[in-house]
Order: C-alpha cells, then structure tokens, then sequence
C-alpha cells in the first residue's frame, strides 16, 4: 500500500520556489528515491546516528552555558543549538559561538518561508495554476516576486555551505561531515577530484533538506517541553527526583536511558502532547485504490491529522493533559508511529531527532528549573506547517548553585572554539 500513497500533491508555488528539490516535498520517483537512500544510509539507523553522539553531547552543554548566561533568550539557545549540531554533522561548520551566524540567520528565514509555502490555500497559483503565465504587472500576481526572492534563498543555503567543504577540503582544513562524504565518495564514483554536475546537485539539495527536517523539529519539541514544565510542574519534580536517584551528581548521557524510564516517558510526551505539524504534510495516490469498501481515485490528497490521532480520547486517556506515566502505566501507543510521518515518507533522521531531544531535556531537567512567571501560559499554536507554541510566560533557573557551578565546569572540558563564517563565500 505505501508504494502507492507515497506521492506528493503538485504544489505550483513550491515548484516555483525551489522547495520542490527537497526530498521531503519531491514526487515519489528515481529521483525521491536516490536522495532517499543517500539520507538512510547516513542517519536512518540508531547505529548511524550514533556517530554524531559526540557533537550532541558538545552542543548540549554549550546550550546549557548559554542558558545560565542569558536564560530569558530560551527559546532562541534552542535555535543556536539545533543550528549548531546540524550545521556541524551536515557541513562540518562550526557556528559562531557568542553572536549571531549569517549562515543560521539565512536558514532560519528558509525555514519561515517553507512553513508558510505549504499551508493549504494560501498561494492563489495552487488554486488556479494558470496565473503563473500572466505577466508580472497583473494585478495579484505578487506572489511571483516572493517566489522569486524564496528561490535565491534557497539556492544560497543549498550552494554557500556546500562550496564551504569543498573549499576546506581543497585545503586540506575539513572535519568530516555529510558533506564531506558524499563529496569523497562521489569523487572515488569518478577516478578524480571532480564530481559530475547531477551528483552535485544532489549532494547540495540532501544537504540542505536535513536541516529542514531536524532543526525547525526539534526547536518546536523543546519549546514545547518548557511549556508543558510550566503548566504540569509536578511532572518536573517527578523527572528531577529520577535524575538525582538514578545519575546523582553528573550530566545524564545516552547509554543512561533505560534507567531513566520517567524521563524518556517526558520526551514521547512532549511530542505526542505538541505535534510538530499537527496535519501531516499530504500523500497523494500515484494509482487507483480499494481500501476498507473506498475508492481512492489516483492522484487523490491523503492527508493525516496527526494533532487528532495524538489526541484521540479513544487513544489516549485524558489526552489534553501532559502525563508521562501513561506510556509506563497504561502502555499507551508510542506517538513516534505518528510525530515521524508514515510509510515510505517516515523521517530518516528521526533516531537522530529522538536522541537529541533526550539528552537536551535530561540535562535541562538535572541542572534547572522551570516555572511560572507573570501571566497565563496556555497551548496555542502558530500557524505554519511546523508548528510552535505562541510566546508564553516563564522563568528557568539553576537548581541550586551548586547546579550552576556544575554548568560553569562544562566550559573548562570543552572551551568555545572559533566560528567558520568568516570562511563562508556569501556572494
């Protein structure tokens, strides 16, 4: 059944935009599937992921450095974070570390963009695909010039990064990467140092889909997380009680979850609680189905409510309310088969996503506290296809200062190290 529901629906605006190169929004053909395999066999086993173990353990204690430095800039250490590991497993790039990067600043509005491009009726060109043909001036076809101005971004993070490996490995000064290794094994393909243009196209639009897929994700989980402390804080003296019992004194890490059952049950709630895109991006039929007594006419839409299924009474008990135990009390579904997507669409990256989210909100929880500040917080989305919490009211704070003087020690085992974007071609 999934080799026939595993087509997107045309979108004339994403086409005209670029976002169409991605594999996420490609249709289902050779071309899907050659960046497909490319995206598993680098991150689509927890075995793969765990290559990158290092540089999330790295960036998750610089998060909370940056926490202890500025905590009320949260949600915008989330982004440096998410930015910085992907950025560095992707590109081998290393983010500016105490001020803004060009090349984060550039994704992000990528990333705005993408999640405007794709919600349903909003470009007057999907509706009509027609109006693409009519000249510039007309009245209403604006929507040309912001395709336009998204192509140019798009193709500047696809390309800029791109060209920063090849430039560092020409040097000789490159970290492994992504990047790096599609490079080699594309040159090894060829006998040479050069690459033939289609398999550098590929390389570029792979590397820039996986930041797409992971950073804008995880950021919208965590954010999540923070509100739900706020609103459920018994859940976080539960979790914090675990931490002190099971780990004491030092940072939890990976090969710590079995014994933090209670933790690991918080970060399926946070993404069954806040679906990232609470409508599953569409499927479209690439044939004529038969399912349970329906006609499904090809190229019909498919499209899943994924805030309804995490949500569904008949699913999960009392499913409004941020409760951890149920998937350790009454063994409710793992909402993974949902957050991830479905079938042949299922998120390669998403044993990297989980980890991540894990070992972020482990550590935040075992060297901070979370609470109330003025003002009501309350779930409530932003529109888009990824979506976020609204700003909410919130304070964090070490636990004690013996906590923060353990957030202190972090920087003298791993002292910040210089940014690459003075080595970045922005032109």
């Amino acid at each position: 059944m999934s080799t026939k529901t595993s087509d997107r629906p045309l979108s004339i605006f994403a086409n005209m935009t670029g976002f169409d190169r991605f594999l996420s929004f490609k249709p289902y053909n050779a071309s899907w599937r050659q960046h497909r395999k490319m995206m598993h066999q680098s991150l689509g086993t927890e075995k793969l992921s765990a290559q990158y173990d290092s540089v999330q353990d790295l960036e998750s204690g610089r998060l909370l450095l940056r926490i202890l430095a500025e905590p009320r800039s949260l949600i915008q250490h989330f982004q440096t974070q998410a930015a910085a590991i992907i950025l560095r497993i992707t590109y081998g790039y290393a983010t500016e570390p105490h001020s803004s990067d060009p090349l984060v600043g550039i994704i992000e509005q990528m990333m705005d963009n993408l999640s405007k491009t794709f919600v349903p009726l909003s470009w007057v060109v999907d509706i009509i695909p027609a109006l693409r043909f009519l000249p510039n001036y007309v009245p209403g076809i604006s929507f040309k010039a912001t395709a336009r101005r998204w192509y140019a971004i798009n193709d500047f993070v696809t390309r800029v990064p791109y060209l920063f490996v090849r430039q560092q490995m020409v040097q000789g000064n490159h970290r492994l990467s992504l990047v790096s290794n599609f490079l080699s094994d594309g040159m090894e393909k060829d006998g040479g140092e050069n690459i033939d243009p289609d398999t550098e196209n590929t390389i570029m639009a792979v590397a820039g889909q996986i930041y797409g897929a992971a950073a804008d994700t995880t950021i919208s989980v965590l954010s999540a997380f923070v509100l739900a402390m706020v609103m459920f804080p018994e859940v976080q003296h539960k979790a914090q009680k675990e931490i002190d019992t099971m780990i004491g004194s030092r940072l939890p890490e990976f090969q710590d979850r079995e014994c933090l059952p209670y933790v690991s049950a918080v970060v399926k709630e946070a993404t069954r609680w806040f679906p990232i895109t609470p409508i599953i991006p569409a499927h479209a039929a690439n044939t004529e189905i038969h399912y349970k007594g329906y006609r499904i006419p090809k190229g019909s839409c498919i499209i899943a409510s994924s805030w309804w299924l995490l949500r569904d009474p008949a699913t999960y008990h009392d499913p409004d309310s941020f409760n951890p135990e149920r998937f350790l009390i009454r063994n409710e579904p793992d909402p993974a088969t949902v957050v991830f997507g479905f079938g042949r669409r299922i998120c390669p990256g998403r044993f990297f996503a989980d980890k991540s989210l894990f070992l972020t909100i482990s550590r935040i929880l075992a060297l901070f506290t979370i609470s109330k500040d003025v003002g009501e917080a309350r779930l409530k989305l932003t529109p888009g296809l990824i979506a976020h919490p609204e700003e909410f009211p919130f304070k964090i704070a070490p636990r004690s200062q013996l906590h923060a003087e353990r957030v202190r020690d972090i920087e003298k085992n791993n002292p910040w190290e210089q940014g690459d974007a003075s080595l970045l071609r922005m032109k």
